[in-house]
């Protein structure tokens, strides 16, 4: 029998276990939880939806999901990062205190962790590929350097940085 570290990993990403949305960011959560299941407690931080019921469907056994913002399904899209967004913000005390390290998947959710103030818990931000360059793509040039500098902000403060694409590598 392997015996659990005394070590809390949080998965905070912009998912509910009980939907099936695919996507590299699922399937990183899903691998990084099933490999390491044994030796950590995980805890996945994501979102909820209006008249769906909360039921872990990641196929993992015993992940508690904590939601912290809920969704209708019209209001998918940039509007509700910015609602995970703010949620992440109000809940950062309460997020601080469960003494875990902090794995973030996208970076305007590793934003609200890390300023004005930063959490006491080490946060390992994930830039996965080049998704933020192809979201951005038709926006205005402002809004996306003002996206560069978020992402050149959280890069300098986290304590790791996980880039699954050099492409993202200046």
């Amino acid at each position: 029998m392997i015996k659990k570290n005394n070590l809390n990993i949080q998965h905070i990403v912009s998912m509910c276990p009980n939907r099936e949305f695919g996507g590299g960011i699922v399937t990183t959560v899903r691998n990084l939880i099933g490999r390491l299941f044994n030796k950590f407690d995980f805890k996945l931080i994501g979102v909820t939806y209006e008249n769906i019921e909360v039921e872990n469907n990641t196929g993992l056994k015993n992940i508690e999901f904590y939601p912290i913002v809920k969704y209708k399904l019209k209001d998918i899209g940039n509007r509700s990062s910015l609602k995970y967004g703010i949620a992440l913000f109000k809940k950062k005390r309460e997020l601080d205190k469960l003494k875990s390290i902090f794995h973030v998947h996208r970076v305007d959710s590793a934003f609200p962790l890390l300023y004005p103030f930063r959490i006491k818990n080490p946060v390992i931000v994930h830039i996965h590929g080049s998704n933020t360059y192809w979201k951005f793509l038709g926006k205005s040039w402002i809004f996306r350097k003002l996206h560069y500098f978020m992402e050149w902000l959280v890069i300098n403060r986290a304590d790791k940085v996980i880039m699954v694409s050099k492409k993202r590598i200046k």
